[in-house]
């Protein structure tokens, strides 16, 4: 029997450890409620943890990409990163499988029993645990950084709503200038006729008829 059989066969004892050490990580009223409440209503994060951990124990063991489990992964994480946790605590919950599969293989790692344990194997599956914890980094950031772009566009919102209540700003209406017909051209005296006064030069000229007459 291989030692990912083991993991497998070992499963729910491996899984209800994981669930303890994630759970521990949060202060011990919430620890004690996430580990107590298992109607999926009245403890929904508790619900995603428990779900989440399973598919994620089942990446590992089949050896699939990180990234198909992200779903999951996902699930656990955007609760998180909207909570008081470092990066590192928030994603720490996945190397703590770590220790879950220690705990349950502490003989066979020891060597006290007939079945024993390749280090390889171990090794093999512990690195695969770590790229599961990079990619949650990856994804704790992510959602980290939407966070913070919307709480800072609802801080420019609501100042700008003060000033504007305050008067201090004032809405400028929106103007869009009728491109369709153009101007016409001015004239060199700034009228729109090509003249300067078109009508001041018909005037002139019948002066000058007028004092031909007189002579």
């Amino acid at each position: 029997m291989t030692f990912l059989d083991r993991l497998s066969e070992r499963k729910p004892a491996i899984l209800k450890r994981w669930h303890e050490l994630t759970a521990a990580t949060y202060p011990r009223d919430t620890a004690a409620f996430l580990l107590s409440k298992k109607d999926p209503f009245n403890n929904p994060v508790g619900q995603r943890l428990v779900l989440g951990v399973d598919a994620m124990f089942d990446n590992l063991v089949s050896g699939q990409a990180p990234e198909e489990a992200r779903r999951f992964l996902e699930d656990i994480i955007k609760v998180r990163a909207v909570q008081d946790f470092t990066p590192a605590r928030a994603v720490g919950f996945v190397l703590l499988l770590k220790a879950a599969v220690r705990e349950e293989f502490a003989s066979e790692l020891k060597g006290e029993t007939p079945r024993g344990l390749a280090v390889e194997d171990v090794l093999t599956f512990e690195s695969r645990i770590d790229d599961l914890a990079l990619f949650a980094f990856d994804l704790f950031m992510g959602c980290r950084e939407k966070l913070y772009e919307l709480r800072a566009t609802e801080i420019r919102n609501r100042t700008h709503r003060l000033l504007v209540k305050a008067n201090l700003i004032s809405e400028i209406p929106s103007f869009k200038p009728d491109l369709a017909q153009p101007d016409p051209p001015e004239g060199p005296c700034g009228s729109p006729s090509p003249g300067c006064g078109g009508g001041g030069g018909g005037g002139s000229r019948g002066g000058s008829g007028s004092e031909g007459s007189g002579d």
